[in-house]
């Protein structure tokens, strides 16, 4: 293979590169004139707007409307460069590949739409895209993250970084400029590279670019306390990009905790109260990740409380009356999900029930969250939930079963075995690995941990074996003076009828329950994976410890706080 790689050639007369559409076509310099550019108007013309940079028909009145929303038309998808050769073989694998893999079940205008377009007319979008094509196209031969034996990067890597590159220098301009147009580009950019790092296993670059893209999303809006201000964005194309850039930032901040940062006010659930039935799964998603997002942070506000502060310390009237608020939605989203269920199911055809069960395992993992986040029983709250926890064992073995018996034949989610399974979108990892973290129940932990050893599906940063492995080491943390782990590994919980027989064994006592595990993902090969645990003793004092997995042995270590 060739490790030449030519700039990409304007082919043709030259091109305007700025301006309207119409001032494009005419190669005509276009004042940018806003919301019509005056070269049009004042000739009579009709001003084609800026593409998805802004402009006539971007406008969007509320924020949670439809599942799609109101984007111009899209343009021809073709890139705006002559492509040739192996970048034209990468790019078409994007897009007919890569974007319809990368959202999972849920499909939404930022793959199908934004970024498709986006690459026709910028320059740093499309060599994003390139290498993000190239890097999935290879599939499970590049994702294994093995190193090769001489240690330098092989044909398709230079392709990978050259693009890379390229990228990077066409951001370049953007980054000196603080106009909407520049943010959009560096947003958009930053969300490709977040999602090729992570494909690679370079978790805390993807993590870094993800970061950074959330603090450019910040200046998109009107501040207010120093948070992302949802209701100062009524461009479509903002609120597009602040959907993709939220459920990204969630899903990260459910595994590695305090690395990420999550927003500064709550969510004014008032302002868009639940309509008696979901439009769309899409609807029905936002509305109850809005809740998520709320208790998670309402879960790290008393974490941080706990470690401290005194045990009898006042928790602040906002945190409870918002509590209420959280659970009083969650009440009323599985109500109007209920309701929807059939027609939900109908409208997104092959995915419908998939979706349906995706849904319902996050809402009882965000019931438990929220019933338990604020209880002075602390890590001894959740011992009441055990029904709950099973009920996810068995949604997520539902979730299961329907996707092996879905047939996928000629779709966009069709099995390639060729290809390494991965979406930027969550799954079922989160829930189980709740689970496994927080149910003191020996048998139900050990089953979530069965289920995601069962696959091989990586969801983001979220690798299921990954994970798996420190589930396992949580559960062997807490337990191991109380039993045997590997006696009872294998012994499942077939159904309900089974939990007065588990609810005999010991539980877990509180002394020796862990509060909250910080994963530190490795960011190559080389690296272990790392974990940071607190755990309140008996006077209610933190202990915060470490460990690291070794990766030949699969044995965990304590770890000095030096060497992390």
């Amino acid at each position: 293979m060739s490790t030449q790689y030519p700039r990409p050639h304007v082919s043709g007369r030259s091109r305007v590169r700025t301006g309207c559409r119409t001032c494009k076509v005419r190669r005509v310099k276009c004042d940018e004139a806003r919301p019509a550019c005056l070269k049009c108007t004042s000739t009579g013309r009709k001003c084609e707007g800026y593409g998805v940079w802004g402009g006539p028909g971007c406008m969007q009145p509320s924020f949670m409307v439809s599942s799609r929303l109101a984007l111009k038309p899209s343009i021809s998808v073709a890139p705006v460069y002559s492509l040739s050769g192996h970048d034209q073989t990468c790019f078409s694998w994007f897009r007919y590949r890569t974007v319809g893999k990368l959202p999972g079940i849920f499909r939404g205008v930022f793959w199908d739409d934004l970024v498709l377009r986006a690459c026709c007319e910028e320059p740093a979008v499309l060599h994003a895209a390139i290498a993000l094509g190239s890097v999935h196209k290879l599939g499970n031969k590049r994702c294994s993250m093995q190193i090769n034996d001489s240690g330098f990067p092989d044909d398709s890597e230079k392709f990978t970084l050259h693009h890379y590159n390229m990228a990077i220098r066409h951001m370049q301009p953007c980054s000196l400029s603080n106009g909407k147009p520049s943010i959009r580009i560096m947003l958009i950019t930053s969300m490709v590279f977040t999602c090729m790092e992570f494909l690679l296993g370079h978790y805390r670059t993807g993590e870094v670019h993800l970061e950074h893209g959330m603090r450019l999303l910040a200046s998109l809006t009107t501040p207010r306390d120093s948070a992302i201000d949802v209701e100062t964005l009524h461009d479509a194309v903002d609120v597009e990009l602040f959907g993709i850039f939220e459920t990204m930032n969630l899903n990260c901040f459910i595994l590695v905790g305090g690395t990420l940062k999550t927003y500064g006010t709550w969510q004014d659930f008032d302002t868009y109260p639940l309509s008696a039935m979901f439009e769309s799964m899409t609807q029905a998603r936002k509305r109850l990740d809005w809740v998520l997002s709320d208790t998670i942070r309402l879960t790290q506000h008393r974490h941080v409380m706990a470690m401290t502060d005194s045990s009898d310390a006042q928790l602040p009237e906002d945190w409870v009356s918002h509590q209420r608020r959280i659970q009083t939605q969650l009440a009323s989203w599985g109500s109007v999900f209920k309701v929807s269920r059939v027609s939900l199911i109908a409208q997104m055809g092959f995915c419908g029930h998939i979706a349906y069960l995706h849904l319902r395992l996050f809402h009882a993992m965000t019931s438990i969250m929220a019933a338990t986040c604020l209880d002075p029983r602390g890590e001894m709250a959740f011992d009441i939930h055990t029904n709950e926890f099973v009920a996810i064992i068995a949604q997520s073995e539902a979730f299961h079963r329907t996707i092996f018996a879905t047939d996928f034949t000629n779709t966009r989610l069709e099995h390639d075995p060729n290809v390494a399974s991965f979406t930027a979108d969550r799954g079922w990892i989160a829930p189980l690995y709740f689970t496994a973290i927080k149910c003191r129940v020996s048998h139900i932990r050990l089953q979530a941990i069965r289920l995601l050893r069962s696959t091989v599906s990586r969801e983001g940063l979220w690798d299921a074996q990954v994970v798996a492995n420190v589930a396992q080491e949580i559960v062997r943390l807490e337990e191991s003076p109380l039993c045997t782990l590997a006696k009872r590994s294998d012994n499942l919980i077939p159904n309900l009828t089974d939990l007065s027989r588990e609810r005999e064994q010991p539980l877990v006592p509180e002394g020796r329950r862990i509060n909250q595990v910080e994963v530190m993902l490795p960011n190559s090969a080389s690296d272990r994976i790392k974990i940071r645990v607190y755990r309140l003793g008996e006077r209610n004092e933190p202990h915060v410890f470490f460990r690291e997995q070794d990766s030949d042995t699969g044995n965990w270590n304590d770890v000095d706080v030096e060497d992390v």
